[in-house]
């Protein structure tokens, strides 16, 4: 007989000397974990056309089983173009990188194929790479485009058709999308620049040529991806996990360890009682840091106070139609700045399955009062 565990609900006063204001959560934007990797090479290998949707069709599209690459090939007359279509268009601060093989160059000119970010809607249009390559192997060079204009570019030494490969990155975080070649940053485009505000990556051959994508991989944000520590797509489920409401700010900032700093309590509702404990995945990519924290106990109500102790009105999991509310707090955080926390609620079952809810990004800037 299986032992059914539920969290009990209390009503508490809980981390006293928050402002209550919750801030909205952010709608117009999709967000993973941070390093949580969306797609590789696993996912799309035995089912290209799930993953990749073509738009420019004058070629071919295929999985080269001897390689263990995606082939493209275009025509003589035409162009072929292809987009991640398994990625939600409007995925916000995210890495994608691939290496690139060229494995065929006969259009008589330079230009090979472009990778870019925020699919366009017609051709050279957007903020991408772009790999030309002479038949004869010389010249060689990778050159980023932003907004159909030549931008930066840099020679590639010793790239030879059919055996050299180049890694291409793009790192698109709160500020710029970085591009990088082989490690090496190229150049930035801020994002008030780009041609598209959103969208997701995408590829285009120029006519008569062909290449190869390996190790191509999307994850989320701009540090590095990360398979232990985060979840897979398919534990992601809003529907049956806690949702989160949004943060609340100390109202006073202190002194800890010569800086002036402050804290912040991120708040979550959920219905499901029946659940081992519940827990927040929180990440400030700029600190380079992560907490994960759970607990066994949830709330009806979390109620604060102002700094001189006056109380303010609860928090409550009625006003959000919920049965609980949960929190999680994160101190000491840097006055005077932007700091971008990726705040993904979760859940363990009975069974020990963790459930995650939506991923929300909240950007916090607390002035300095000296």
């Amino acid at each position: 007989m299986k032992k059914i565990v539920c969290i009990i609900l209390s009503a508490i006063m809980l981390l006293c000397s928050f402002s209550i204001a919750v801030a909205a959560e952010e709608t117009d934007k999709t967000y993973y974990p941070t390093g949580m990797v969306i797609l590789n090479e696993e996912m799309y290998k035995n089912d290209i056309d799930a993953y990749f949707k073509q738009y420019h069709i004058k070629g071919a599209l295929s999985w080269n089983e001897e390689t263990g690459r995606v082939l493209a090939e275009s025509a003589s007359g035409g162009s072929i173009g292809f987009y991640l279509n398994s990625i939600p268009k409007n995925l916000d601060y995210y890495t994608v990188s691939v290496d690139v093989y060229v494995t065929k160059q006969e259009n008589g000119g330079t230009g090979v194929f472009n990778f870019g970010i925020n699919c366009p809607e017609s051709w050279a249009k957007g903020d991408f790479f772009q790999l030309r390559l002479n038949k004869d192997n010389s010249g060689p060079y990778v050159v980023v485009y932003k907004k159909s204009n030549w931008g930066k570019g840099t020679g590639l030494t010793g790239y030879v058709i059919g055996e050299s490969k180049v890694n291409l990155t793009i790192k698109v975080g709160p500020e710029a999308a970085d591009f990088y070649y082989d490690g090496n940053l190229l150049t930035s485009i801020a994002r008030a620049d780009f041609f598209k505000e959103s969208g997701v990556p995408y590829f285009e051959s120029h006519p008569n040529c062909a290449f190869e994508l390996d190790n191509l991989t999307v994850y989320s944000g701009i540090g590095e991806p990360s398979t232990a520590v985060t979840p897979v797509i398919s534990q992601i489920d809003p529907a049956n996990a806690p949702t989160m409401r949004g943060y609340q700010l100390s109202t006073q900032t202190y002194t800890k360890g010569g800086n002036e700093v402050f804290d912040i309590r991120f708040v979550a509702s959920g219905d499901a009682t029946n659940r081992q404990n519940v827990g927040f995945i929180v990440t400030a990519d700029a600190q380079g840091k992560a907490w994960n924290e759970n607990t066994t106990s949830v709330f009806s109500s979390l109620s604060a106070e102002t700094s001189e102790g006056i109380p303010c009105q609860p928090i409550t999991a009625s006003q959000y139609e919920a049965k609980y509310v949960c929190a999680m707090a994160v101190k000491a955080i840097p006055v005077g700045t932007d700091i971008t926390f990726c705040v993904t609620p979760y859940a363990t079952d009975l069974n020990g399955n963790l459930i995650y809810g939506a991923t929300v990004h909240y950007t916090v800037n607390v002035p300095a009062t000296a």
